[in-house]
């Protein structure tokens, strides 16, 4: 957070101040944040696309409920909870969008909440808010031109060495910038490299009767590979081409079957992104067909359905937000808690109840430690060091929030305290009552009331969801094996069913076993994964019906010769056998978390 102060903030502020802002110079420097993390984690043409949507959303939201709190404060809060709605949605989009959600409501939040000392007018606000946005802009521009593809070779390199990586995100991004061979090569490697290796260890897992020295030399050889994998995923974030490493020395004959097979398999495909990492091939892989474009957003975006994690999630937002908007209507004019308050309340609601209830204890302890710590400098330190202890605090917080919340928030009540007595001349004790007060209802208001009023889903059993999972996605790939057209009405519904209760499939309600979570997790993540790759198969100039009929008799846990005699090789089929093994691993891990059952197709 002290980077984007000084990347962003800090010019942003210094702008707005020679624009004529005023006090205002403060909230432009803040929005600046907020936009610059909404506009990150990408490619920079990625990014760009994104600002390019992002921009006026911010712009609305930063300048909308302000100005219209001036005329009816009602109205105001009917549309700052309408953006904040909005915000909350954005994860529906991809994992990546879920901080520029985050970004996009505090930036609202802020704007509408910040006191300006002495006034300020129509224009300096929109100055302000504008000044924000495009020095964030300018910022990522400045960051992403010794290096535009930085951010989408990252999250390619993250399915090698990162232990919640995300297909989908990798793809699109792969996608905006240029769809380069070289990266598609990557992402086959490491498609192919996560398999092998996942499939490795869980047969080192089951086999647990060999003996001890076999077990060490099994789990040392997965840690070689895995160290490799690091290695290489380094080697892919790096912007220039870098020569191939030396071969990995692995003694494997000794290890228990089938693991030579598996971790050779891995070995492999690591050689594979070895390989396109050192040449760099930088020609562009022809572009999907547009129909093809429409299936891909079908099946790499969340669903908009009541049932959907992240639509209950806004709706809390909303209506905590609301209520809380409403609440510090009665604070007087200019108070500094209200920013406070409503930046309080956002951060404690979060998408399940636990990670709420989580947030809400980090912050009820920071004000115990804050409000002792502030009590303490107020009854031995003089009135003339508050500002400066307020400084330091508000770096120091900055510092702290992301590795020790409680600490960070801490440090926050003494920013809060120590500025309203200084630069307000408020009482500090009668300030820190007030915190209270504001703090129990932000945590009322999000642990409570939130999931009383949108209470979360109630899941089918397991296994229901689990062959609901394996059917609509094993539909998919049939359809596809038909040759359906990828905008027909069949293959579009399927294809959203299945993005529909993969969305659904892990609810973290169930008490399961490490083991089985982790199984769940394997199982949704091959899902999601086979879906992207075969909306990918589907649209390759090479007629790959009966690789997608393979992988449907695979879900469906049905023989397949002919996917064994297939001539191997074959060209434009590098991605079928990813998708056979996907299809193969989700239905071994469906297979350990309810046992074998045929699917219904």
């Amino acid at each position: 957070m002290l980077r984007l102060w000084g990347l962003a903030a800090i010019p942003a502020i210094l702008i707005s101040l020679l624009l004529g802002t005023g006090s205002l110079a403060i909230m432009s420097g803040l929005i600046a944040v907020f936009t610059l993390m909404a506009l990150s984690g990408g490619a920079l043409l990625a990014d760009l696309k994104l600002a390019a949507a992002l921009g006026p959303l911010i712009a609305a939201g930063t300048i909308g409920p302000r100005l219209l709190s001036e005329v009816s404060r009602p109205g105001a809060i009917a549309a700052l909870t309408v953006m904040l709605f909005l915000a909350a949605l954005l994860p529906l989009r991809g994992s990546r969008f879920t901080v520029s959600g985050v970004g996009l409501g505090m930036a609202s939040l802020f704007a509408y909440g910040y006191p300006a000392l002495g006034g300020a007018g129509h224009s300096q606000v929109v100055t302000a808010s504008l000044t924000g946005i495009v020095t964030a802009v300018l910022v990522r521009i400045a960051r992403g031109l010794r290096d535009p593809s930085g951010g989408a070779r990252a999250r390619v390199a993250d399915l090698l060495d990162t232990s919640q990586p995300s297909t989908p995100d990798a793809y699109e991004l792969w996608l905006s910038n240029g769809r380069r061979q070289w990266l598609q090569e990557c992402l086959q490697g490491a498609s192919r490299y996560r398999l092998a290796l996942k499939s490795a260890a869980v047969a080192e897992r089951k086999l647990g009767t060999h003996h001890d020295a076999q077990q060490a030399s099994s789990q040392a050889a997965l840690d070689a590979v895995r160290e490799r994998a690091a290695g290489i995923a380094a080697r892919v974030r790096l912007p220039q081409a870098t020569p191939r490493a030396e071969p990995l020395d692995l003694d494997l004959d000794a290890l228990p079957r089938p693991l030579p097979a598996l971790i050779r398999g891995a070995l492999e495909a690591l050689a594979q992104i070895d390989a396109a990492t050192a040449s760099r091939d930088r020609t562009r892989v022809p572009a999907a067909a547009g129909d093809q474009r429409a299936l891909e957003k079908v099946v790499s975006r969340r669903g908009l359905h009541w049932r959907s994690t992240y639509v209950r999630h806004a709706l809390r937002v909303a209506l905590g937000m609301a209520l809380m908007l409403v609440l510090v209507t009665r604070l007087p004019p200019g108070d500094s808690l209200a920013i406070t308050s409503l930046m309080m309340t956002f951060g404690i609601l979060q998408v399940s109840w636990r990670a709420t209830l989580a947030k809400a204890k980090d912050r009820v302890i920071g004000l115990i430690g804050g409000g002792i710590a502030a009590t303490l400098i107020v009854l031995l330190l003089p009135p003339s060091t508050y500002v400066y202890i307020a400084g330091a605090a508000v770096l120091a917080g900055l510092w702290f929030v992301p590795t020790s919340p409680k600490l960070g928030y801490a440090l926050f009540v003494v920013v809060s305290i120590e500025m309203g007595t200084s630069l307000r001349g408020r009482d500090p004790f009668s300030l820190l009552g007030e915190y209270v007060l504001l703090t129990v209802a932000a945590v009322v208001i999000g642990v409570v009331v939130g999931f009383a009023v949108v209470p979360g889903h109630k899941p089918l059993p397991l296994a229901e969801r689990v062959r609901a999972a394996l059917d609509h996605t094993s539909a998919t790939c049939a359809a596809l094996a038909l040759g359906h057209r990828r905008t027909s009405p069949e293959l579009m519904r399927e294809a959203h069913q299945a993005a529909e209760t993969l969305d659904l499939l892990p609810t973290g309600r169930e008490n399961l076993s490490e083991e089985q979570s982790a199984r769940l997790e394997d199982l949704t993540r091959s899902l999601v994964d086979l879906l992207t790759v075969a909306v990918t198969l589907g649209g390759s100039p090479t007629d790959n019906r009966h690789a997608m009929g393979s992988v449907t008799r695979a879900l469906r846990n049905e023989p397949d010769p002919a996917h064994d005699d297939a001539p191997p090789g074959e060209p434009g089929l590098p991605l079928a056998d990813i998708a056979h093994e996907l299809a193969l691993e989700a239905r071994a891990a469906a297979d350990d978390l309810v046992g074998p059952q045929p699917s219904q197709g």
